[in-house]
């Protein structure tokens, strides 16, 4: 009806406002008459219903994107600790597309999801170099406590026997 929304979609969760006109009859014999859909067990397709063609090619490119430069960056270094490191985020951004296509996209797949792309970007940052040379933090060692202070050095203290309960009034 409006087809200017192919495009920049209907917003988040919005299925459920736009899944009833193409709801089969014969579903109804099967599950609850209520039992509409507010989310797309495929998250390409929730991407493309939520955030439109346009929204649908930002995620694509932005998950093309990161396997380009996690295999640039594995490439690239010799550190067998970044080799590691890379290695997993590339394994965990491949199960979460596998998984996406089948479930949900959750608050902790998406958690999943930008956490790799940001420690994608950090690790490639001191692959690459931009970081510049990281300097060196001083350790700034801690002043000597002697083991006791010597008795002549401390001074005495007045101890009251009100324990505490404030001064005593004069009568």
């Amino acid at each position: 009806t409006e087809p200017y929304r192919f495009f920049i979609g209907y917003g988040p969760e919005s299925l459920y406002n736009i899944s009833p006109p193409f709801y089969q009859p014969e579903l109804a014999r099967v599950e609850a008459r209520n039992a509409i859909p507010d989310r797309s067990h495929n998250g390409y397709l929730d991407a493309l219903v939520t955030t439109g063609l346009i929204g649908l090619i930002a995620y694509v490119g932005l998950v093309l994107t990161f396997f380009y430069y996690a295999f640039k960056f594995l490439r690239r270094t010799n550190r067998l600790d970044y080799q590691v490191l890379l290695t997993a985020l590339i394994t965990l951004m491949l199960a979460h597309q596998i998984e996406i296509q089948t479930g949900i996209q959750i608050v902790a797949s998406w958690m999943m999801f930008w956490m790799a792309a940001g420690l994608l970007g950090v690790l490639g940052g001191f692959i690459t170099g931009g970081y510049g040379r990281v300097a060196a933090v001083p350790v700034i060692e801690p002043a000597p406590v002697p083991e006791t202070l010597p008795l002549e050095e401390l001074e005495p203290v007045a101890v009251s026997a009100n324990h505490g309960q404030g001064r005593k009034k004069k009568a």
